[in-house]
C-alpha cells in the first residue's frame, strides 16, 4: 500500500506542491510495469466494457439503475485518464 508522502514537487514548472501520495511510486509504476500510453488505453477499453455491460444489465434483466458509484467510477476514471494521457481533448483526435 502507498503510505502518504508531504515531498513537494514541481509541477509544470509552476510552484511546489504537495502529494498525498508516494510520487515516487507511481513513477516507478509507470516505467516498470506498464507505460502510461498503454495504461490509459487499457482502462478506457475496461471502463467502456464495464459501462456496456451496466447498461444492458439495468435496460434487460431489471428496472433498476446503474448504481451511483459505477457512473461516477467511469466519470472519474475518464477524467483521470485524459490527464494522464489526453486522447479525447487531444486536436489531433478529433
Amino acid at each position: 500500500m502507498l503510505r502518504q508522502e508531504t515531498n513537494p514537487a514541481v509541477v509544470n514548472n509552476s510552484s511546489p506542491s504537495t502529494y498525498c501520495f508516494d510520487v515516487e511510486a507511481v513513477q516507478r509504476f509507470f516505467s516498470t510495469v506498464i507505460s502510461v500510453e498503454s495504461f490509459a488505453r487499457s482502462m478506457r477499453a475496461y471502463n467502456n466494457e464495464i459501462s456496456l455491460t451496466f447498461m444492458v444489465l439495468s435496460d434487460s434483466e431489471s428496472e433498476e439503475p446503474i448504481p451511483s458509484e459505477v457512473v461516477k467510477g467511469a466519470i472519474y476514471l475518464n477524467k483521470f485518464l485524459e490527464t494522464l494521457n489526453p486522447y479525447f481533448t487531444n486536436s489531433k483526435n478529433n
